[in-house]
């Protein structure tokens, strides 16, 4: 019965035994499936609930959940977490959703819910094609904004290089130091010193040229000269350097996804450290900055705070019916998060909504969904009032082998969405 949830289960990024926060959800599964193959239910369900508790807005928990309810015959339980899915506007196929819990579609008892996790499928929101980037074979993973010169900027992971122009206007290879570069992923421009800085990893996408060793690290361009002014080469000490912010006392804080971590870097290129996040990140995305606090999409379990001045970092509390998990890019507005979540079905574009103390999150709104050219939203940043995106990374289409893609690459679309 529950083998439609089998590939749901596999959503958590797999990493080393004790190696972060996912580590005890890890084990959880892994007893639930041991419990279930003994018969024991009761006990399956039980270890899913302490699992939901590590990873709140799970969406393959909440499903797990009502199906085991549903056998134990407890109909009741089983309608609770439907709704708890349903509410946080996520999607699955109802019929064999139905088929798993031993019901029928139009049962009176779960009609309502099934069709609410149905109709969450449907689009939602209005947003218009900004411009968009016609080199397919790239990989644009990236995007800022100069507000001075008005010139957009696409960091490419293949092309190894940046991509610099205006709306409407073409876009070209924006330096020739393509030596440095690597696999690029994030950028932002400090406009007090004249800066775009961008991050640089490795991936098997982005073959190295006859003596180059896999390296990370972070890269400053003078926006006039296009030459490299400051480098930080993070040798053995971070993994992949991913997403990027430049906080308002101008030091720079970029996440890497993939080893877990949050660096600090200085503008003038002499210093860096590491923040203390505690054991609360296993896939840190989208950055934000606000107040001399810290906020980090982390990408299998939501949302993490930490207050610069002292204090430990901390999963923030969202309401029961909301899921976090699968955000990729962050964006600060006013007092409010954007997160484009790219980990769900649907992908969408929601709303972030903060309480007074900044300390819990009071509710999760869907501004996009179901564009049709939203196949993979990646990074955006705010231009006049609008979150202007890549709204398909096609990351599907570039295999690490360097095989030809079964699915054709088309231009990268870039969406405008209106914030207020």
């Amino acid at each position: 019965m529950r083998k439609i949830f089998v590939l749901l289960l596999a959503f958590s990024l797999a990493s080393p035994a004790f190696a972060n926060p996912l580590d005890e959800a890890r084990a959880l599964r892994k007893e639930a499936a041991r419990l279930e193959a003994n018969g024991d239910i009761k006990g399956a369900a039980q270890a899913f609930e302490k699992a939901l508790q590590i990873q709140p807005g799970h969406r393959s928990y909440w499903l797990n959940l009502a199906v085991y309810s549903a056998q134990m015959g407890d109909m009741d339980k089983a309608k609770y977490w439907l709704q708890q899915f349903a509410g946080a506007g996520l999607y699955f196929a109802p019929a064999p959703l139905a088929s798993a819990l031993g019901i029928t579609l139009d049962d009176p008892k779960f009609g309502p819910v099934l069709r609410a996790i149905g109709d969450n499928a449907r689009p939602m929101g209005t947003a218009e094609v900004y411009t968009q980037v016609p080199m397919q074979d790239l990989l644009v993973e990236g995007i800022t904004y100069d507000a001075a010169s008005k010139c957009l900027f696409f960091s490419t992971v293949v092309g190894r290089n940046i991509l610099a122009g205006k709306k409407g206007g073409k876009f070209s290879p924006f330096t020739d130091q393509q030596p440095a570069l690597r696999s690029l992923f994030s950028m932002v421009v400090d406009q007090k010193q004249n800066l775009l800085w961008v991050t640089s990893g490795t991936l098997a996408q982005t073959p190295l040229q006859d003596g180059e060793k896999p390296a990370s690290g972070l890269f400053a361009f003078d926006l006039n000269s296009k030459k490299i002014i400051h480098a930080y080469d993070m040798g053995d000490e971070a993994t992949m350097l991913g997403d990027l912010t430049l906080g308002p006392d101008g030091w720079l804080y970029a996440s890497d996804g993939q080893g877990a971590a949050i660096y600090r870097f200085s503008s003038n290129g002499d210093k860096w450290s590491k923040v203390d996040m505690g054991d609360t990140l296993s896939s840190p995305q989208g950055i934000v900055i606000k107040d001399g606090v810290l906020y980090v999409a982390n990408y299998s379990t939501g949302i993490v705070r930490k207050d610069l001045n002292g204090g430990q970092a901390r999963l923030l509390p969202a309401p029961p019916n909301t899921s976090l998990i699968g955000v990729d890019g962050l964006i600060g507005d006013g007092d409010t998060l954007i997160g484009i979540q790219n980990g769900a079905n649907p992908k969408r574009i929601v709303r972030i909504d903060l309480n007074q103390k900044r300390d819990a999150i009071n509710a999760v709104s869907a501004l996009l969904q179901g564009h049709e050219a939203m196949e993979e939203p990646t990074q955006g940043v705010i231009i006049d009032n609008h979150l202007v995106f890549i709204a398909n990374a096609q990351w599907q289409s570039f295999p690490e082998n360097g095989k030809t893609p079964e699915t054709a690459r088309n231009p990268v679309q870039i969406l405008s969405l209106v914030l207020r």
